[in-house]
């Protein structure tokens, strides 16, 4: 201090207003990384950044000879990460509780986690994409509720969805609605899920054994035996959020999902509690038993669809029925109509070899049956 008196070395004090621009810079710059920057590897690295660029513009100042005051915008600085922060906190927490309001009646809470962690991969305004969707029904159920007091049909109804939901959620998959006793629900929306053919047939399978373990209960409580037949389809289809400008809802729309709500009737015809169409049938992996069913046309539609009743791996049962109903199918389509009613007839039991012979019969009663070539099941009824 001494030798810059001597030569008349002195500091030069900035002008106030440069002061003042310079708390300006630091209060923006630490506000806007907090806010506007996502990741916290990026706000850790705009910390250190400004912190550098803070000590470089003192340091600078001075060897340049002019006074810049540094108390004031280090308390601005601070003042500015620690706002910034409790108010990016409070957005933050509003937004998750807003996601949590939004999708904890039709999501898992695994996937309002993955949204929470990204919400970028939230896609809520219409848009095109593929998904599986899995429409589900109870058989005759018109006939069992008009057997139950409304008290009683009312609970039936709240704990059947409630044990066949928890299925649904716990694969990841969207509860879409329900309909009465019907589930609608779909895969990969609102987030992004790779495997979502294989979870929605997994849900199905699990979802059919979840309620054959509950069907003595249900017939000893509510004196009714419940059966599910469950259509699905993977296809591209309209979803997001539809509906009113005062209500909507957050569903599909598509001839996709018409052809896995026609899939669930069919089970009808056949006998099965599960069909799935080929196209997701092509998206599962090998561990996924799938038996050949037929190529049919549904109501409304002129193109043939082939589809495939889905088994529990690791039965040596099933691999008996995959077998025998291929050989079966087989030898129809070559025209060979008393060979396939014989391996029909080794699995006389099930209900697909019933339907089959039945509907042998009729077309060999009519004259209908050709002597080759595809058998195609031109259905009538939805």
């Amino acid at each position: 201090m001494l030798n810059n008196i001597i030569k008349r070395d002195f500091f030069i004090k900035l002008p106030a207003y440069l002061n003042y621009v310079f708390i300006f810079l630091v209060t923006a710059y630490a506000a806007g990384s907090i806010l506007l920057i996502s990741s916290e590897a990026g706000k850790a690295l705009a910390i250190l950044l400004g912190s550098i660029l803070f000590v470089a513009c003192g340091y600078g100042t001075a060897l340049a000879g002019y006074w810049l005051q540094m108390a004031a915008p280090f308390v601005s600085l601070l003042a500015a990460f620690i706002l910034s922060l409790a108010l990016q906190y409070q957005l933050e927490g509003r937004q998750h509780r807003f996601i949590k309001k939004a999708f904890s009646q039709y999501v898992s809470p695994a996937v309002i986690r993955r949204i929470i962690e990204n919400p970028s991969a939230l896609s809520l305004g219409g848009e095109k994409r593929e998904l599986t969707m899995f429409f589900s029904d109870l058989e005759g159920f018109t006939t069992l509720s008009e057997r139950l007091e409304a008290g009683k049909l009312g609970e039936l109804i709240n704990e059947y969805l409630d044990s066949i939901t928890e299925v649904i959620l716990s694969y990841e998959g969207t509860l879409d609605k329900y309909e009465g006793d019907a589930i609608v629900a779909f895969w990969n929306a609102p987030v992004a899920i790779e495997d979502h053919a294989r979870r929605g047939v997994l849900a199905a399978l699990e979802a059919q054994n979840k309620l054959s373990e509950l069907r003595d209960y249900f017939r000893e409580k509510f004196g009714v035996t419940l059966r599910m037949r469950v259509g699905i389809n993977t296809g591209t289809v309209n979803v997001g959020n539809f509906g009113s400008r005062n209500r909507f809802d957050y569903t599909i729309i598509g001839d996709a999902a018409n052809l896995a709500a026609r899939l669930e009737g069919v089970n009808k015809v056949f006998g099965t509690s599960i069909l799935i169409s080929e196209a997701t049938r092509k998206k599962l992996p090998g561990d996924i038993l799938c038996r050949r069913v037929a190529d049919l046309r549904v109501v409304g539609k002129s193109e043939v669809v082939r589809v495939y009743e889905p088994l529990t791996a690791g039965s040596s049962e099933a691999d008996r029925l995959i077998e025998i109903t291929e050989k079966a199918l087989s030898a129809l389509e070559r025209g060979r109509i008393d060979e396939a009613i014989r391996n029909f007839k080794l699995i006389e039991e099930d209900c697909l070899a019933q339907a089959y012979i039945r509907r042998i019969n009729e077309l060999s009663k009519e004259g209908d049956l050709t002597a080759s070539g595809p058998f195609i099941w031109n259905l009538t009824s939805k």
